[in-house]
């Protein structure tokens, strides 16, 4: 509640401690006291409610009501400011509370602040009422599980024509008591709720924590409704009334719900290629940034087949179907906005796969979202960052974002567009197996050629033509030289190669925590004069990397990928600024491979100091014996070097750890800033930037 300068106006009635802000609440006695304990539990659930205040955890749905304010007060006093509430559900014997229970509110956005000022965010010590705070739209540590805890629909209704009991609880009115209680038993509890499943099936939960069934029968009554009160009844009358969630929402609460995991398994129908399809959903403030979301999106591995931008009934109706209703600005400092286009892309490597809790999530996708996400905060102050983007998961929630803008045809256009583009990712001959690790840019297969017999075949999709004529080219054009395997045959975007064994010869060991290896003496030797001809004809190759590198036992050591061979823009650098050597790309109109975390530590280049043990000069100059044990020396200093890092990566995981970091970054941030002199390093002189 705000005065007429924005100013916080206190909540006249409640005690002083209402009035605080969490952290400045100090202990108040309460009118009933809590039952004797030993002294060790007291002092441990002392500490344990001194620690979270330390620590400070991101704010969560459970909240606790001050020291020496009661059940009555608080709500009463809801009431009285005008606040827009509504106690859910089991309010009948209020302001009396089951012990052990807890009480659900919704609440609106705009009048969240009240009750945040007027709850703790972590437990007190001795204990207070718990209280589960649901928003609208789900803003951060209101939410269940990242998504609004109901359709936005029933939650306005709700409030709307909230009703008082014993005339100072707002509740909600008898059908949407019915309805509200009906969604939490079908999509939050499911078969906890101890409903019957079906009209054939029975409960499998005996002892559920409220007796459900029978509230649900009773409000039916009052509200003057019709449903059969199984699981399955209740998901069709919520279809019907149109309160039945989207699918991201649903597939949000069957992660701990088995019911609804089986019944959404069930409904999944087989959709091909389109499994594939990922909608980018972009909002207000990062429409000046589509054009460089979709170069990223494209760089990644995706299709993309259209950008649509919204008109304003479309932004309407996909901001209240998709991603829950929740459009706020999360857990940055500015809101991104309401949708405002779609970037449509489609990964045609995906292969559904559903997890343990019963999501199915392209992986890919959500590591395109975050890349995207990097680069526009790269150019935004940090105080002005946003969420500039949301994405689907898969491909039938992507169907489902199409169809809240209600285009004809719009659905059976995108489908066949990506039944063609899998068509011609077919090639005329059996696959034996899938070879591919990435394939972003194509499909890497073994099949059994008529006349060939088994070889490799690798089919590019029609958004990475330009790698395949790198490909091609260097298969071509680098024929004959050590470490370039032979070509059988190409076409249009496809090309075979022989099927070489690898004997891993090259490999002197793994680097642990990495996802590379370090390579043998003689594999360098072997590399040197490759990129010492490249260097000769203007070339350099990106990814030259030990998981692109096999030694066969005829063939000897072959580089596997040449998607990243390009010519310099400039005249060929020295040796030590060489493309190919550094595993990077200097110029920034060069096309370079995504790495992943671990990779971005070496580079993805043989010639990192961790790989090969010494600088690439060495390796140009004349081998000796001298300079073999001197990199087998280097190569184990490294080695022990990344086993040092693994294990104190294990050390950061931990909990404790983690939570005295937070403390150590408050504290680093904290105005005025804490200056010890005795522990301050000198500051270094930084160059002017080069223009």
């Amino acid at each position: 509640m705000q005065d007429g300068r924005g100013g916080e106006l206190p909540l006249p009635g409640l005690p002083a401690a209402a009035n605080m802000a969490p952290q400045d609440l100090s202990p108040i006695e309460l009118k009933v006291k809590p039952a004797p304990r030993g002294a060790k539990l007291m002092v441990r659930e002392r500490a344990k409610s001194i620690a979270k205040r330390l620590i400070r955890s991101p704010a969560r749905t459970r909240r606790y009501l001050p020291q020496g304010v009661s059940v009555d007060e608080f709500l009463t006093k809801l009431t009285e400011v005008g606040a827009n509430y509504a106690v859910l559900r089991w309010f009948e014997s209020l302001p009396a509370v089951d012990a052990g229970e807890d009480i659900d509110l919704l609440v609106s956005d705009e009048d969240l602040s009240i009750l945040e000022t007027m709850l703790s965010p972590y437990p007190l010590f001795p204990a207070t009422q718990p209280v589960d705070l649901y928003s609208i739209s789900g803003m951060r540590g209101t939410d269940y599980r990242g998504v609004p805890y109901f359709p936005k629909k029933l939650s306005l209704r709700i409030l709307e024509n909230a009703i008082l009991i014993h005339g100072k609880y707002r509740v909600p009115a008898p059908r949407d008591h019915f309805q509200s209680l009906a969604f939490h038993a079908v999509y939050h509890k499911g078969e906890a709720s101890g409903l019957p499943l079906s009209r054939t099936e029975g409960a499998t939960v005996t002892n559920a924590d409220h007796d459900y069934l029978a509230t649900l029968k009773r409000v039916r009554r009052q509200a003057g409704e019709r449903a059969d009160l199984t699981l399955q009844g209740l998901d069709r009358y919520l279809a019907r009334k149109g309160l039945r969630p989207a699918g991201d929402l649903l597939e949000r609460y069957q992660t701990r719900n088995a019911w609804l995991r089986g019944k959404l398994r069930g409904e999944r129908r087989d959709i091909g290629a389109a499994a594939g399809l990922i909608a980018f959903v972009v909002r207000d403030r990062a429409l000046p940034y589509a054009d460089e979301a979709a170069a990223m999106i494209d760089r990644h591995g995706f299709e993309v087949l259209h950008v649509i931008s919204l008109t304003e009934d479309e932004k309407a109706r996909v901001g209240a179907r998709v991603r829950g209703g929740n459009w706020g600005r999360g857990p940055f400092p500015e809101s991104g906005g309401e949708p405002a286009a779609i970037i449509l892309a489609c990964d045609f490597r995906y292969r559904p796969v559903t997890a343990e809790d019963g999501q199915v999530v392209n992986d890919n996708a959500t590591l395109t979202k975050y890349a995207i996400r990097d680069l526009i905060h790269s150019r935004v102050p940090r105080s002005e960052r946003f969420n500039p983007m949301h994405s689907t998961d898969n491909g039938w929630q992507s169907l489902e974002c199409l169809e809240a803008l209600d285009r004809p045809g719009l659905i059976a256009e995108v489908t066949k567009e990506v039944a063609a583009i899998e068509r011609k990712l077919q090639l005329p001959w059996p696959v034996v197996r899938e070879l591919s690790v990435s394939g972003r840019r194509a499909r890497v297969l073994l099949v059994d050629h008529p006349v060939h017999g088994e070889v490799v075949a690798k089919v590019f999709r029609p958004g990475a033509s330009r790698f395949f004529d790198r490909e091609l080219q260097a298969r071509q054009e680098l024929s004959g030289l050590p470490c370039v395997p032979e070509l059988i045959d190409h076409g249009d975007n496809w090309l075979l190669t022989p099927y070489y064994s690898n004997t891993g010869a090259h490999v002197l060991r793994p680097l642990p925590n990495c996802g590379q290896v370090q390579l043998t003496f003689d594999a360098m030797a072997a590399l040197t004069p490759f990129v010492r001809a490249l260097r000769e004809r203007n070339y350099f190759l990106l990814d030259l990397a030990t998981h692109n590198l096999i030694t066969d036992p005829d063939a000897g050591l072959l580089m596997l990928d040449f998607e990243f061979l390009q010519r310099y823009p400039v005249p060929t650098p020295p040796l030590e600024d060489d493309y190919t050597i550094l595993g990077l790309a200097l110029h920034p109109g060069c096309d370079a491979p995504v790495y992943s975390t671990p990779a971005r530590w070496v580079r993805n280049s043989v010639f990192h100091r961790a790989v090969c043990g010494l600088s690439p000069e060495k390796f140009f100059t004349r081998a000796n014996t001298s300079l073999r044990m001197k990199m087998a020396f280097c190569q184990a200093f490294w080695w022990s070097v990344f086993s040092v890092h693994r294990s104190g990566q294990a050390v950061l995981r931990r909990k404790y750890v983690q939570g005295l970091l937070r403390v150590a970054h408050r504290a680093a941030r904290a105005k005025p800033q804490l200056r010890l002199p005795a522990l301050q390093l000198p500051q270094p002189r930084l160059h002017p930037q080069l223009p």
